[in-house]
């Protein structure tokens, strides 16, 4: 049994000797080294090795924490909760990279594997970090962070701009929408819940050019948006808008307000009998 353990400690040993020194080395190099898949794109091979750096860095931290913790890990929970964190963030990168290679890399999804991939690098970061600037042994806490961030944490979250692109793409029907909402059940039922939804969305998308139109006239003051008037008529009279595009508009913002509208009771039906 001695023999069994002594083998058993000294490769976990070795395994823990050898993932320091593959952290601290790609670390050092900003994770130029690790692995991708062969055939990838350029710019999504690049998410495939900060995940593969990600992986070693949280590997090496948990040995670290469970030979140093031991059983008292149990009882550090904000420790246990931002490597837990980590090891989510490790998950959702992973998930993202699978489903855009099962969907053959389409370019048109760039942007939003982009999005994913450096929200959730910052958060992992920031997880990270927090667990070693609370280590709970004091001592450790600089020798960590110069293993972990030898250079620093220099990951950003994603950019506004990028959001708003994002926003932009997943509000315009075609295949990347088909490919987020796959295996979603959508109804085309105005009557349905969910049918509301959608009616109200592909319309908003149909009269888009009208509604633009009318937007700018009223950034001009040619026509004055007031509640209790109808500002779509007076469009329709000046004609900047066509009798065809003012039904279209007026029926754009029925289903929208209807789509929006919650479920009514009478207070008499909610009062407890």
């Amino acid at each position: 049994g001695l023999a069994r353990f002594d083998t058993a400690f000294m490769g976990h040993l070795r395994f823990l000797i050898g993932n320091v020194c593959r952290t601290m080395f790609h670390n050092l190099t900003g994770g130029a080294f690790g692995k991708a898949p062969r055939g990838v794109p350029p710019q999504v091979a690049k998410y495939y090795r900060s995940l593969w750096c990600a992986s070693v860095n949280f590997a090496t931290l948990s040995d670290i924490t469970t030979v140093t913790m031991g059983p008292s890990l149990k009882k550090r929970q904000k420790l246990g909760g931002r490597l837990s964190d980590a090891l989510s963030e490790l998950f959702l990168m992973s998930a993202v990279l699978k489903r855009y290679e099962d969907d053959g890399f389409p370019p048109a999804d760039a942007p939003i594997v982009e999005l994913s991939m450096r929200n959730s690098l910052f958060r992992f970061q920031d997880a990270l970090a927090g667990a070693i600037r609370n280590y709970p042994i004091a001592s450790m806490r600089l020798p960590l962070n110069l293993l972990i961030f030898p250079v620093g944490g220099h990951r950003k979250p994603a950019s506004d701009e990028l959001g708003h692109t994002v926003a932009e793409l997943v509000q315009k029907p075609g295949g990347t929408l088909d490919r987020l909402s796959r295996y979603i059940y959508i109804s085309n039922d105005p009557e349905d819940i969910t049918g509301r939804l959608e009616v109200a969305f592909k319309k908003a998308v149909e009269v888009e050019p009208a509604q633009k139109k009318l937007d700018l006239a009223i950034r001009q003051g040619k026509v004055k948006r007031v509640l209790g008037t109808d500002w779509v008529g007076e469009a329709e009279q000046q004609g900047i808008l066509t009798t065809e595009e003012a039904v279209d508009v007026r029926e754009s913002e029925r289903l929208a307000e209807r789509a929006l509208q919650v479920d009514h009771f009478d207070p008499k039906d909610i009062l407890r009998k």
